[in-house]
Order: C-alpha cells, then sequence, then structure tokens
C-alpha cells in the first residue's frame, strides 16, 4: 500500500508537469498563430509580447517552479528514507548473522557446537524424532489393514510372522495367510502382536527399528498434504519441548525480519539479500517451523511470497518432499491456520 501511494505520488507529479508545459506551449502557439507575422522591428511589439509572456506564462513557470520544488523535496525525502530503510535493514542482518552465532548444540560427549554447524544437529534430531514417529504410524497401519501396504511389507511381515502361518520363512508370493491372519483380529491385538512378536519401542532390534521407520515413511509420503502437514506438527511439538528454549528467538527474529522486508518500499532486493544469509540447515528448521503451530499463517505467506525456501534440500527433510510438495504443504499450512 505505502508502495503505491508513493508511486501515484510520483505519476501525479510527472503529469503536472507535463500539464502546464503543454499548456504553455498551446498559448504561445495559439498566439502565434493569432498574431501572425515575422519578426517585429517595433519596440511596442516586443514590449507586448513581452506583456504576454510575464501576464500568461510566468504563472505556469511559478507553478511548474514550484511543483519542482515539491517533486525535489520528493526525491530527497524519498532517498533519507531509502538510507534510513538500508541502514535498518542491514542492522537486522547483523543481528541475525549474531543469533545464528548464539545457536550451539551440546553433543552426546558434551562438546559444544555452535553456529552455523549447530543448525545440522538439530535438523538430525528433527529427523530422529521423525524416525519415532514413522516406526509409530508403521505400526498403526499394519495393525489396521496391512494388505493395502507395499510388496515389501509384507516380505518383512512374512518373515516375521511365518511361525503362525506354518509357511517358509522368506519365500513367497501369496500372503493370503498373512491377511488373513491380521483381519482375524481387531486393531488393538494385532498391535499387541506387533509388539510380542517385533518388540516394543524400548526393545526393539535396530534391524526392526529400521524396517518399521522405512514402512512409515512410505505410508508418510504417499498421504494427503493435510496428514503431512500434521505429521510435522506432531514431530515439532515434541522437538521444541527439548530445544524451543535455544531456537525460539531465531524463529522469531525470522518473521520480524520478513515483516520489514514486507512493509519495505524495496522488499525484492531486502529478501534476496535475506535468503543469501541463510544456510542449508537453517531452510531445513525454517521449513519445519513454518509447518508447526508454532508459525503465523503471516510468517508462511511471507516466505511463500518471497520465495524464501528456493534454496531448501528435499535430502535435509525427513520425507523427501520434491517441490510441489513443499509448495503443497505450504499451501496447506496457510489454508488451515490453528
Amino acid at each position: 500500500m505505502i508502495k503505491l501511494v508513493h508511486k501515484n505520488k510520483e505519476i501525479l507529479l510527472r503529469i503536472l508537469i507535463a500539464f502546464f508545459v503543454v499548456i504553455g506551449l498551446a498559448l504561445i502557439l495559439i498566439y502565434l498563430i493569432s498574431f501572425r507575422g515575422g519578426l517585429s522591428d517595433s519596440h511596442s511589439r516586443w514590449s507586448e509580447f513581452g506583456a504576454f509572456i510575464g501576464g500568461v506564462l510566468s504563472p505556469i513557470v511559478g507553478i511548474l517552479a514550484f511543483i519542482g520544488l515539491f517533486y525535489n523535496l520528493e526525491l530527497t525525502k524519498k532517498q533519507f528514507k531509502k538510507e534510513n530503510s538500508d541502514s535498518t535493514f542491514f542492522k537486522m542482518i547483523d543481528l541475525h548473522l549474531k543469533k545464528v552465532e548464539s545457536v550451539s548444540y551440546l553433543n552426546s560427549n558434551d562438546v559444544e557446537i555452535t553456529s552455523f554447524h549447530a543448525f545440522k544437529h538439530y535438523v538430525e534430531e528433527y529427523n530422529k524424532l521423525f524416525d519415532l514417529i514413522y516406526s509409530r504410524k508403521a505400526r498403526h497401519a499394519i495393525s489396521k489393514n496391512c494388505e493395502v501396504l507395499s510388496t515389501n511389507t509384507h516380505r518383512y511381515l512374512w518373515s516375521k510372522f511365518y511361525q503362525y502361518f506354518k509357511g517358509e520363512k522368506n519365500y513367497t508370493t501369496d500372503y493370503s495367510k498373512l491377511f488373513e491372519f491380521f483381519k482375524s483380529r481387531d486393531e488393538n491385538e494385532n498391535y499387541e502382536s506387533l509388539k510380542t512378536v517385533i518388540g516394543t519401542e524400548e526393545n526393539i532390534k535396530e534391524k526392526d527399528y529400521k524396517e518399521l521407520v522405512s514402512i512409515g515413511f512410505k505410508v508418510n509420503y504417499n498421504s494427503p498434504s493435510k496428514d503431512r502437514v500434521s505429521t510435522v506438527q506432531l514431530v515439532h511439538s515434541f522437538f521444541y519441548q527439548s530445544f524451543g528454549h535455544i531456537l525460539g528467538h531465531y524463529f522469531r527474529n525470522i518473521h520480524y525480519l520478513l515483516d520489514f522486508i514486507d512493509n519495505s518500499d524495496d522488499s525484492e532486493r531486502y529478501s534476496k539479500i535475506f535468503r543469501a544469509q541463510l544456510s542449508r540447515y537453517e531452510l531445513a528448521l525454517i521449513y519445519y517451523n513454518a509447518l508447526s503451530n508454532m508459525s503465523s499463517k503471516r510468517t508462511v505467506e511471507m516466505l511463500v511470497k518471497y520465495d524464501i525456501l528456493n534454496g531448501l534440500y528435499s535430502t535435509d527433510i525427513s520425507y523427501d518432499p520434491d517441490k510441489k510438495m513443499v509448495k503443497e504443504d505450504l499451501e496447506t499450512r496457510i489454508n488451515n491456520e490453528p
């Protein structure tokens, strides 16, 4: 809105200048047409012409001078505002970089990792939580209707439950006995069977845990956008409980910076400069936070508007979304304000 007002004012001033110039030229043209003839050698004729210029064109020249002065003041004001805006913006960028420097992560060996390197570890912490949620999604999906899952999942389940069917451990293409086994029980009974055969979350073998994570990943990946966003929000709630006190100020500062950019007269240039400051793993955390309930609708809209997440690596995001999925999930978050 502010940009539009400034632009309209500048256009109006130009129109006024052009209008009075045209009026002045038109009056001179009318005079020449009305009083045809060459240059006069009469002093009185020149005096009459001078009186015409002074009486008719002087007010126009005065108006043009006033408009020119006003226009010059507007340009000076605009330049001052730009310099002041630039100064504020670069101070905010400097503050952002200081916040990045202040972020720290304490690893399992009690070694403190700071700055950009810390963000990579927080992304890894985030993705560990995703794996846990994927394993739970897998358990629920198997318990509810394992028949719709992938062949690889059926093969894995057969290798774990084959003793119940008097079948071969690994080699089969007929999983009807497996499907019948799960169909004959309700979801809760199936869930308990998985605990018995595969293990609970506390005592599961690493290989089986990875299998469940893989199954849950595929379930999540093939889910509608709304379900994927809900998964991110669930994970973020766990993540924020552990690390929100460390990263909360960083995400809030992102919002204030974007808000300043959006209200400035040079938002396109500012947004590109800001985007250039963001490291790879910062983008991943910003994306996770954008989809969470902790982020406002306006923040997500500004991230989309200025394409801040343009450099996002899909492989850094747990569910490996392509560009289409990223766009869909951000739109879902915007359209489903909590």
